[in-house]
């Protein structure tokens, strides 16, 4: 048997930087939302044991992605079966349509589809606590994506509480042709950019839905300054936005990809109309998106004519 999930890409709302733990790593509260850019992962068993995987497609822009050991699906996958039946063989396809290293958690989302889709062919082996250690095993951002939708993310950004009422927004994505390193983001964190407090942008944003108010005004990134610091070009390119008329444009995550956020479609229409030129000379790709709904698993139809698989796609 095969399956198949769509696995979203996300933008970060706000994101605000709490403190640093003695471990190193940032402590977060982040409104993540998923947004309906998706790739598409399919599963197969096999009949030799372990875990492959091969790509199709690429997305536009990002970085390069590798279809070996350190793909987030071969560890998600192998972290599934190792703990719930070390024989069972997994074949994966993977489609990309989101652009690694853009901020925009398309590895993550792919290992939550990867856990997603090895347990429904164990038959929900593991409980959902089961799951949610695994995928905060490999990565802050992946145990969103068991769920989506909108979430409160604290912590690292694994600890999650589902958001009330979530807003139903249109995005026009800035994806630049290049990504951005993570660790190299952080490391150019400096606390004394910003002083609000804690809480008080997500207080913001509960009133904001809760009275109807526009949220562009008050999303905030705080790990804006230092993707800056560390890649001169996305400083150059929020500031030629905002120029255009647009100054709520926001970075997604640690960058590379940018958003602007509206709550009608026709407004997405109007920026990348005002958009288009600047793009053209910054070279960047420009994608209208809405928030994304509930991803589901869908069973693929049975076939058995490819040698050492169970199934396969047509």
């Amino acid at each position: 048997m095969a399956v198949s999930l769509e696995a979203p890409a996300k933008v970060n709302l706000t994101l605000r930087v709490v403190g640093r733990r003695p471990d190193g790593y940032h402590e977060l509260e982040t409104l993540f939302h998923a947004i309906d850019l998706c790739d598409e992962l399919v599963c197969e068993r096999t009949v030799a044991k372990g875990v492959s995987l091969e790509i199709v497609g690429r997305a536009d822009g990002g970085l390069p992605v590798a279809a070996g050991e350190d793909n987030l699906v071969v560890r998600a996958a192998r972290a599934y079966v190792d703990r719930v039946l070390p024989e069972f063989g997994l074949h994966f396809r993977l489609t990309k349509r989101i652009p690694a290293g853009g901020g925009l958690g398309g590895g993550s989302s792919n290992a939550a589809a990867a856990i997603r889709l090895a347990d429904e062919l164990c038959d929900h082996a593991l409980e959902p606590a089961q799951l949610h250690r695994i995928a905060a095993s490999l990565g802050a951002d992946v145990p969103f994506f068991l769920h989506g939708r909108t979430q409160l993310g604290t912590g690292t950004g694994t600890d999650l509480r589902p958001w009330p009422n979530p807003p139903k927004l249109h995005f026009l994505l800035l994806l630049p042709a290049f990504g951005t390193s993570t660790p190299e983001v952080y490391k150019n964190y400096r606390p004394q950019w910003f002083d609000d407090g804690p809480t008080s942008r997500i207080r913001s944003i509960e009133a904001a839905v809760s009275q109807g108010i526009s949220l562009a005004s008050i999303l905030a990134n705080d790990l804006e300054p230092a993707a800056e610091s560390a890649y001169p070009a996305l400083r150059r390119l929020r500031s030629r936005v905002a120029e255009a008329g647009f100054p709520e444009v926001r970075l997604s995550g640690s960058g590379s990809s940018m958003f602007l956020a509206f709550e009608r479609e026709e407004d997405v229409s109007r920026a990348a109309g005002a958009l288009h030129g600047l793009a053209n000379a910054e070279r960047i790709s420009v994608l209208a998106v809405r928030s994304a709904e509930a991803k589901h698993i869908h069973h693929l139809p049975w076939s058995d004519d490819t040698p050492g698989r169970v199934n396969r796609w047509g």
